[in-house]
């Protein structure tokens, strides 16, 4: 009688086991992945598995009520029927419209089933890249191990209509950032990424094609730092409406990042800051070879004999003394990209006489008379900026070494977004070779936004003061200092600064703009994917984050332009206008932008020494001097618009400015005949927030560009 209640006891228990096993939720990792169709390609999506939950995360150009799933167990999947009839590599077709899937497999040899319940997340409608590594998972830790370490494998991109981009070779995908680079050997860190195809492409529109890419992380543990990306694409969009066309500009754009087969997260795809990624200028790298990269550093000093950068007042530079060129004849004139660095510079690069360290980008190995030209240059722009007359012992003035509107739209983002990489890192120069466009310091494009929307939206000062690094950092503030003294250059920043509110006004939604996207459109087209992002990685709520990012663009843009650059308040510019008289004289007028002291004095220049000048006139707004060519300028002090109370430098610390007009020949120029306006051309007339008149444009534009030719011919006769 006994044993058979445990008989009976045994089938019980049995019985409700069996029963379990028939309803049991699996924790480990269905055994299904989804499949992501384009023409000629495929790719895969595996559910990602966190505390016993398992969450597909699907890019939103898939149609949510036609998944397509493959079977990738051993076993048997329930087809819709119920029944378990598809083996290993058969697919099939799932609605996730209520945001979840439920399959069940079905186990042969206990006739048991296992019921897995996957949460399902649809991204946005934006592009979508799927990066296949060659060594799988390894080859992903491998990277994430060191920085330097690279893979390889393949690359899929779709834009988001799902059409494909590129299909193809990945040579190199490598970690990318300083700072923002987290090293450990596991997939599970969220790391941004260079990479590299075969085959030159544009990948995100009006880019242009290139082989060289990067897939920047905004930062999860963002502190004073932007965890949306917003910063970084706002900042590209104003730098690139702002810049105008024959200068490299920047573009990015959302994407979802899938690799090996598991959601990556939302990434900003853009290009990369060297030649042939988001600059293009004449390829010096195939011109340059070395057998073995040995590099040299030689200090000002140290050589009795001449060389035309310690001549110039270079400090220091480096070059790789096994580098040649392999034709004697190769233009080493460009092109140069270069990086301003605070405190070193990576291989090849210089210092120059007041302290700013430029690493030679590209060609990324230089020879010596290389790193001579691009360094001796570079300080020669440096020493005309240092001069009260703009002009160095050379007699050229700084505008004849760099892009001056470049820098002025350069110096303005990175400051108007409060970028505390300013001039310390992250910011680029280029110079393409003699007679090519750009042949002339060309700077930007702009780079590295990360200032989060707290530390925007309370900043006070022009250059911020979050890290207090620009005002702190001589780096960052010694050229900028000497800028600020240069009227001419303060003009070009008026004007610059005038377009960008009409630029930052399109993004904010005040007014509309055919080429500039509103904030608010990206951000509300990015949430889907951003809500994905935050789920696979953890953080607050997505619309928070990039709708508070905003806001502080919105406040930092009223206090930009209602007080830091309000001619009420501070001195913003100075220019010269220049009248003919009947007599044979010339009568130069003071034009002063914004709150003065007006107590102008005029300065005669110098002509065999360009660097000096002599007191003219004091307190009088306007001059009448002989029309034979003669450079004058003026100054006149202010309130400085740049003042921080705790600045190191000397300009910056002080409240007051002085600032001194660009040098002005005694020479009137007839301006051309203006043609008869129609009617729209009045209309442009009208809207035209320029200097003055059209005429008086001219001449003024006409004088600049004289000037230094006339002061040249004095200089060397």
């Amino acid at each position: 009688m006994k044993k058979i209640r445990w008989i009976w006891l045994l089938l019980s228990v049995v019985a409700v086991m069996t029963t379990a096993a028939v309803c049991v939720s699996a924790a480990s990792t269905p055994p299904v992945r989804v499949v992501i169709s384009g023409k000629d390609c495929k790719y895969y999506i595996a559910p990602s598995t966190v505390k016993s939950k398992h969450t597909l995360y699907i890019p939103g150009t898939v149609d949510a009520s036609s998944v397509t799933i493959e079977y990738t167990g051993t076993k048997r999947l329930c087809d819709s029927s119920g029944e378990p009839t598809l083996k290993k590599g058969d697919t099939l077709v799932c609605s996730a419209k209520s945001g979840s899937i439920t399959v069940k497999e079905y186990d042969s040899s206990d006739k048991s089933y296992v019921t897995y319940k996957i949460k399902v997340l649809q991204g946005s409608t934006i592009p979508s890249v799927y990066v296949t590594l060659d060594d799988g998972d390894e080859g992903l830790k491998h990277i994430n191990k060191k920085k330097g370490n690279s893979a390889e494998g393949d690359m899929l991109v779709l834009d988001k209509s799902g059409k494909v981009v590129y299909n193809g070779e990945m040579t190199k995908l490598s970690g990318h950032g300083l700072t923002s680079f987290t090293a450990g050997k596991t997939t599970n860190i969220k790391n941004s990424y260079n990479f590299k195809i075969a085959k030159k492409t544009e990948l995100t529109e009006g880019a242009g094609n290139s082989k060289k890419w990067v897939l920047l992380s905004p930062r999860l543990e963002a502190g004073d730092r932007d965890s949306s990306g917003l910063s970084q694409i706002s900042a590209y969009n104003t730098f690139s409406a702002l810049i105008g066309d024959g200068r490299s500009s920047i573009k990015g754009e959302y994407v979802d990042l899938y690799i090996n087969g598991e959601y990556r997260g939302l990434y900003i795809l853009t290009e990369r800051m060297n030649n042939k990624g988001s600059i293009n200028v004449t390829d010096l790298e195939d011109a340059v070879t070395s057998s073995k990269v040995s590099l040299k550093t030689v200090r000002n000093g140290e050589n009795k004999k001449s060389d035309p950068a310690f001549d110039a007042g270079v400090q220091k530079y480096t070059y790789d003394r096994n580098a040649k060129l392999a034709d004697s004849s190769t233009d080493i004139t460009g092109g140069y990209v270069l990086e301003v660095m605070c405190g070193t510079y990576d291989d090849c690069g210089f210092k120059t006489k007041h302290g700013v360290y430029i690493s030679i980008k590209s060609p990324e190995v230089c020879t010596k008379s290389m790193v001579q030209y691009i360094a001796a240059y570079v300080q020669n722009f440096e020493n005309a900026i240092f001069s009260d007359t703009g002009y160095n012992s050379e007699g050229k003035h700084y505008s004849e070494y760099a892009d001056i509107k470049s820098l002025a739209d350069t110096v303005l983002v990175y400051s108007f977004y409060a970028n505390f990489e300013y001039f310390r890192t992250s910011t680029y120069i280029y110079k393409n070779a003699d007679g090519e466009e750009n042949d002339i310091l060309t700077f930007g494009p702009a780079w590295d936004f990360e200032t989060g929307a707290a530390a925007l939206k309370n900043e006070t000062t022009l250059f911020g003061t979050t890290y207090w690094f620009t005002y702190f950092v001589e780096q960052q503030y010694v050229w900028s200092e000497q800028l600020w003294q240069h009227g001419d250059f303060m003009s070009v920043m008026a004007e610059e600064n005038a377009k960008m509110k009409d630029i930052i006004s399109c993004q904010l939604g005040y007014s509309e703009g055919e080429d500039v996207r509103k904030l608010s459109d990206i951000a509300t087209e990015a949430s889907l994917s951003a809500d994905m992002h935050f789920s696979r990685w953890g953080g607050i709520n997505s619309n928070d984050v990039y709708f508070d990012y905003i806001d502080a663009v919105e406040t930092r843009y009223e206090h930009w332009y209602d007080t830091l650059w309000n001619p009420d308040k501070y001195l913003l510019s100075v220019g010269t206008e220049v009248t003919k008289n009947d007599d044979g004289t010339v009568t130069l007028t003071a034009l002063i932008n914004g709150k003065s002291d007006k107590k102008v004095r005029w300065y005669k220049i110098d002509a065999k020494d360009p660097e000096k000048s002599v007191s003219h006139a004091i307190f009088f707004n306007e001059i009448t001097v002989p029309e034979d060519g003669s450079l004058y300028y003026f100054t006149v002090s202010g309130e400085n618009n740049a003042y921080c109370e705790y600045a190191y430098g000397e300009i910056f610390s002080d409240s007051t400015l002085k600032m001194a007009s660009g040098a002005v020949a005694a020479t009137y120029i007839e301006p051309a005949p203006e043609p008869e306006p129609d009617t729209e051309q009045v209309t442009d007339a009208v809207d035209d927030g320029g200097c003055g008149s059209n005429a008086s444009c001219a001449v003024l534009a006409i004088i600049v560009l004289i000037a230094p030719i006339f002061i040249k011919k004095r200089h060397y006769n």
